[in-house]
C-alpha cells in the first residue's frame, strides 16, 4: 500500500522527468505493457481513440507530442493518493490547459496504466 509520501515522490518524479525532456528516462517510469488513455492522444492520433498500449507505442506518441509542442512542460498543482492510485493535478502553460493524471502502478512501482484528462 502506498503512503502519501511515496505518492508525492511518484507524482513529482513523473512531472520532473517529463520536464527534463529525455524520453528515454521518462519511459523508465513505465512498465513494458503500460497503457495510456489521454484526451490529448485522442486529438493527436485520432485512430487511437485516446488509448495507447505498450512502451514502444507510447514512445512514438511522446515523440510526436514533443515534435508538435516542443515547449510542452508540466506545472505541478497538487498530488493526491486515493484508493492506492496517485492523482497528479497539473497545468500545461504552452496549451493554457489544466489536466489531471490518474497513475496506477505495478508491484515495482512502474506505471502500468495512466489516464490523463486535459481540460
Amino acid at each position: 500500500m502506498l503512503t502519501h509520501q511515496e505518492a508525492f515522490e511518484i507524482g513529482h518524479n513523473w512531472i520532473d522527468t517529463w520536464n527534463r525532456n529525455c524520453l528515454t528516462d521518462y519511459s523508465h517510469l513505465y512498465a513494458e505493457d503500460a497503457e495510456e488513455v489521454s484526451s490529448l492522444a485522442n486529438r493527436l492520433i485520432m485512430a487511437s481513440h485516446g488509448h495507447l498500449k505498450g512502451k514502444k507505442l507510447l514512445m512514438d506518441y511522446w515523440e510526436i507530442l514533443r515534435s508538435k509542442l516542443p515547449n510542452h512542460q508540466y506545472a505541478l498543482e497538487d498530488i493526491q493518493l486515493y484508493n492506492g492510485h496517485v492523482f497528479v493535478h497539473f497545468h500545461i502553460p504552452a496549451l493554457e490547459t489544466k489536466a489531471i493524471a490518474k497513475i496506477m502502478l505495478n508491484s515495482q512501482n512502474q506505471i502500468e496504466k495512466i489516464r490523463i484528462s486535459h481540460v
